[in-house]
């Protein structure tokens, strides 16, 4: 007797196709207008009916669309929205800082944020850079705005803003947590509403910013910086700062101050 194929649901169809294309990404990169996601090539690697699969699609087509294109635009949704989950992984930065909290009882405080500083940044800087679906992610956020205004998908610029709100709202927590840890609190003259925010989206636009200029400057502009000058830091043993440290170093010292200078408040 043949074996009965179960009859895979449209929803879960499309799931099982859109993780075939994410997998593919992860594995090989993409072309950022997602020229080389085939849905026809997805069917064989999802294991799912051909003709189930585009009709799958179809449901979700709008007018003129075709499943094709149907597909596509999920491809994409799920790589913004997913490289920005993959970003907010703060496991290497903790398992950095670890180290430097089980000796805090040797810091000055202010030495203390320093240290943990530098070895945060430099593990989740090389942490993004090893990391494809943040490559990928990366690279279609900055295609999605680099037609002219008149032509920017305002679904798609959409998906960037949600995938940036939720980005920051998890780092804002992290940096409160480190703010209490280190004893600083808000500057005066910038303390607001928007506080955690602005401080949040001016790293992530540094970190990004950096981030596109891994594969095309010297290694030693970015890495092992020397930074004996900067107040109350002494060059470490190993490889030093990144740049993206020493540029974090220099908005927290901006935004923030010792909450003992305001009395503790």
């Amino acid at each position: 007797m043949s074996e009965v194929r179960r009859r895979v649901p449209a929803g879960e169809t499309r799931s099982l196709l859109v993780e075939a294309a994410l997998a593919r990404m992860e594995s090989n990169g993409v072309a950022v207008n997602l020229d080389s996601v085939s849905l026809e090539e997805m069917v064989g690697h999802a294991g799912v009916p051909r003709s189930s699969a585009y009709a799958a699609w179809q449901q979700l087509a709008m007018d003129g669309q075709t499943p094709q294109v149907a597909f596509r635009r999920e491809v994409l949704r799920q790589a913004l929205i997913g490289g920005g989950e993959g970003a907010r992984d703060n496991r290497p930065m903790i398992e950095a800082v670890v180290p430097v909290l089980e000796r805090r009882a040797e810091f000055d405080i202010a030495v203390l944020a320093v240290e943990m500083m530098r070895v945060a940044t430099a593990a989740q800087f090389d942490d993004a850079r090893n990391r494809q679906g943040y490559r990928t992610s990366h690279a279609l956020a900055a295609a999605a705005v680099s037609v002219p205004d008149e032509q920017i998908d305002a679904e798609v610029l959409g998906w960037l803003r949600d995938a940036e709100r939720a980005y920051v709202d998890t780092m804002v927590v992290s940096f409160q947590q480190f703010a209490e840890m280190t004893e600083v609190v808000p500057a005066p003259d910038l303390d607001g509403p928007l506080f955690w925010r602005q401080f949040t989206t001016a790293v992530l636009a540094l970190g990004e910013g950096l981030f596109s200029r891994v594969y095309t400057a010297d290694r030693d502009i970015l890495f092992g910086i020397q930074a004996g000058g900067l107040e109350g830091v002494e060059q470490p043993d190993d490889d030093g700062w990144t740049l993206f440290g020493v540029a974090m170093h220099a908005l927290y010292n901006r935004f923030f101050v010792p909450a003992s200078d305001l009395g503790g408040c």
